[in-house]
């Protein structure tokens, strides 16, 4: 049996999407909020309520969905993530770079990566001897740097850390403890100063610091209690000598 031909005719319509994605860090620790955000647009106008996926594409894991949410009417997406110290999935999140993507559901488009590395948390602490010192006298600036492995917090070997004063910075090595230790000049304008210890994180560590308050008093005259007080507890130990 003959069939007679057919012809229609329709319009394809094809839209220039754009749809970014990105976020405010690239490295965190399990703690750590990062904010991933992004717009979507069709031939230069945003796209509004817009379903978009936020996901882990990572190894032999596909789509780990780390949330769905929809755009405002600038076509516009932000969400904050908490990271985790670890998923069933996923395993341990500290000393691995997961890679993200975003996904919408209009045009079935899906954004750039972005990757972030998740590091182990880290801790530093700080101490002035003495905190209160006259102008242009010599103090100690000490303390300890730690990683929490997830069970407890243990020592940092052989790590470098900045301590800055003012406009001036120097550098300590961590020893087998996790302790640093370094003297420091203080500033010839009397006034409180403040000590910043900080430690750049080495992967997989994350970055911490942390201050202390310096006070300057007003050089030799700043030093004079502290001798006198001297002076009399040595009078009232040998008096009690006799």
């Amino acid at each position: 049996m003959p069939y007679a031909g057919a012809q229609s005719t329709g319009t394809l319509s094809v839209a220039n999407v754009s749809f970014t994605l990105s976020a405010n860090k690239r490295s965190a620790a399990p703690g750590d909020t990062v904010t991933f955000s992004g717009t979507i647009t069709a031939n230069g106008s945003p796209v509004a309520n817009d379903i978009v996926g936020i996901a882990i594409v990572q190894g032999n894991v596909t789509d780990w969905i780390v949330t769905n949410l929809t755009t405002d009417s600038n076509g516009n997406f932000s969400f904050q993530w908490t990271v985790p110290w670890s998923d069933s999935a996923l395993g341990t999140f500290p000393c691995n770079d997961f890679t993200f993507q975003a996904y919408e559901s209009i045009y079935y488009m899906a954004s750039n990566t972005v990757q972030v590395a998740i590091n182990y948390p880290t801790r530093l602490t700080i101490g002035l001897t003495p905190s209160q010192v006259g102008a242009g006298q010599k103090f100690t600036v000490s303390g300890t740097l730690q990683y929490y492995d997830g069970s407890n917090w243990n020592a940092l070997a052989n790590q470098t850390i900045t301590i800055t004063l003012g406009s001036t910075s120097t550098t300590a090595t961590t020893d087998s403890y996790g302790n640093y230790k370094v003297q420091l000049t203080a500033p010839s304008t009397p006034g409180t100063y403040t000590v910043v210890a900080s430690y750049a994180g080495t992967a997989p560590m994350a970055t911490t610091s942390v201050m202390a308050a310096l006070g300057v008093g007003g050089g030799i005259g700043w030093a004079v209690p502290a001798a006198i007080g001297a002076v009399a507890m040595a009078v009232a130990f040998a008096y009690s000598r006799r």
